[in-house]
């Protein structure tokens, strides 16, 4: 408890609220309107901040992400994994999947063991310095071929570089073409976006979703008093998820452009 009260996040929050209203009550004679103006925008988004980084705030944002999952009554032609990135170690056999394309990656294998049919397909290019932009495309292909499924059924996209790209790269695979049923893996929060974007290219999709996340989500029990106290890591998993509905937003300004 005392951990928690004494964070330094939130303690430097708290702190500065209260010197600005300090100096709106003490100086309120001796300021300016146009500061005391100021100073009110400062702790209305400083105040905004801390009610962004309480868990149930950020899970209610979460959730408004969320599309359902359609995997228990598909049978894909293709399963699309959407990668996550992954980790660059001194040496390039040392690189690993992140958490999140690793849960993909095995959301998508336990898919593809149901409808053995079907192709899978790692998506992703990453530029990254000293390494080729296959790489994570290949690290995802290995783990998959590590779990028993053949490397004749997995291909890889290495062209496209966001979620924007990926259907577009996917219909350009010899062996794909847009009339196939398609199967999207990706997390729970990056769904939304990613069916709009295979929408504009494919008329039979359906998809997967896990829970997961490029960090550690900071509150493992839901149902405690934590999920309403405000922390540092739950401000970041916010922000990624306004990002998607920024992302999203654009994504239809951008069809409309173009």
């Amino acid at each position: 408890m005392v951990k928690l009260i004494l964070q330094p996040y939130l303690f430097c929050l708290i702190v500065s609220i209260g010197i600005l209203f300090w100096i709106v009550i003490k100086y309120r004679e001796l300021i300016s309107t146009k500061i005391i103006r100021l100073i009110w925008i400062s702790i209305i988004l400083l105040i905004s901040i801390i009610i962004l980084s309480v868990p149930l705030v950020s899970t209610l944002i979460e959730k408004s992400l969320y599309v359902k999952s359609s995997i228990h009554y598909s049978e894909p032609d293709v399963i699309a994994i959407l990668g996550g990135g992954y980790f660059v170690n001194t040496l390039e056999e040392l690189d690993v999947l992140t958490p999140e394309t690793m849960n993909r990656v095995e959301e998508g294998i336990m898919w593809w063991k149901n409808n053995p049919t079907a192709i899978l397909v790692m998506c992703g290019k990453e530029n990254i310095k000293g390494r080729l932009a296959s790489r994570g495309a290949f690290l995802m292909k290995r783990q998959a071929e590590i779990k028993g499924v053949p490397s004749n059924k997995i291909f890889l996209d290495t062209l496209s570089i966001n979620t924007w790209d990926h259907p577009k790269k996917l219909t350009e695979l010899s062996n794909i073409d847009t009339n196939m049923v398609v199967g999207i893996v990706t997390s729970k929060w990056h769904m939304r976006r990613a069916l709009w974007s295979f929408k504009r290219y494919f008329n039979k999709i359906q998809v997967s979703t896990i829970t997961s996340y490029p960090f550690i989500d900071p509150i493992s029990d839901i149902y405690t008093f934590r999920k309403f106290y405000p922390n540092s890591l739950t401000i970041a998993k916010t922000t990624l998820m306004i990002h998607e509905w920024i992302g999203l937003l654009w994504y239809n300004l951008k069809a409309l452009v173009l």
